[in-house]
């Protein structure tokens, strides 16, 4: 069970972490948060779907299983088996939290074999400020958390639009049908018949490329279906030698006040 703390000079600065070389992290995640800026990227690869990310309001997601506690992107040995890997899963053993102040504070997962006595990188430098190598991990992790924001404003508005219906996906458990419940999708039919004012107004709050990207990722069914364990297909991939923190430039509010 992961379980994160505030990155900080009291108990990190005589430590070294190292990238995670194991994707078993998120192996029963069936579900993994996106940001807008990933979805092009995404729904190339792994399909893409609406659910409640609370009570209230929808959120944007890879779905990476047919049930809960289940990722088939994910093998026994912790290789990650899609093309695209999600940029919550790039920025690991790293996350951001609320400070409780309005201010995003860097964590890092102390139950992973990312900690180190002896080797990896540093997480800060003589003087006591951050390393170069954790600046850049911050510069990324904010990038996601302020679009993650945008993601959010962006999945209200369609839900205010009424443009979310059921996506109807069964799965075979014990020789029955079972619905896979939660899981939306952008209804097409509705889309399609908006009259000019509401296509203008998706149009100016930048939708377009969300829906469509959404829209065609559902092809991707089909790839993570033949992934699942009962399918008898089998698929490998080897994870990158080097994770890649390339979503964009510098954002966000971040305190320095805990290192």
């Amino acid at each position: 069970m992961q379980k994160y703390e505030i990155v900080s000079k009291e108990t990190h600065r005589d430590l070294r972490w190292k990238p995670a070389n194991s994707f078993k992290f998120a192996a029963k995640d069936h579900l993994c948060c996106l940001v807008l800026d990933e979805a092009p990227r995404a729904a190339l690869h792994v399909p893409i779907a609406f659910s409640k990310a609370t009570d209230e309001h929808f959120g944007l997601f890879a779905l990476q299983g047919l049930e809960q506690g289940t990722n088939y992107f994910v093998n026994s040995i912790g290789e990650w088996l899609a093309g695209y890997i999600p940029a919550a899963y790039r920025g690991y053993p790293f996350a951001l939290s609320d400070s409780g102040t309005g201010e995003q504070v860097l964590c890092i997962d102390s139950s992973s074999d990312s900690l180190s006595e002896v080797t990896g990188s540093a997480f800060f430098e003589e003087d006591g400020e951050p390393s170069a190598q954790i600046q850049k991990i911050m510069t990324f992790l904010s990038h996601i958390y302020r679009n993650h924001l945008a993601t959010q404003a962006l999945c209200t508005f369609l839900q205010e639009m009424d443009l979310f219906e059921p996506w109807p996906i069964t799965v075979k458990q014990d020789e029955k049908d079972v619905t896979v419940k939660g899981i939306f999708r952008v209804n097409e039919n509705k889309f399609n018949g908006l009259d000019a004012p509401a296509l203008i107004n998706l149009r100016d709050k930048g939708a377009f490329p969300l829906i469509f990207c959404q829209l065609i990722s559902m092809q991707n069914y089909s790839t993570l279906a033949a992934l699942a364990p009962s399918s008898g297909v089998k698929a490998s991939a080897a994870i990158p030698s080097e994770i890649s923190f390339d979503v964009g430039s510098t954002f966000g509010n971040l305190s320095f006040n805990d290192l």
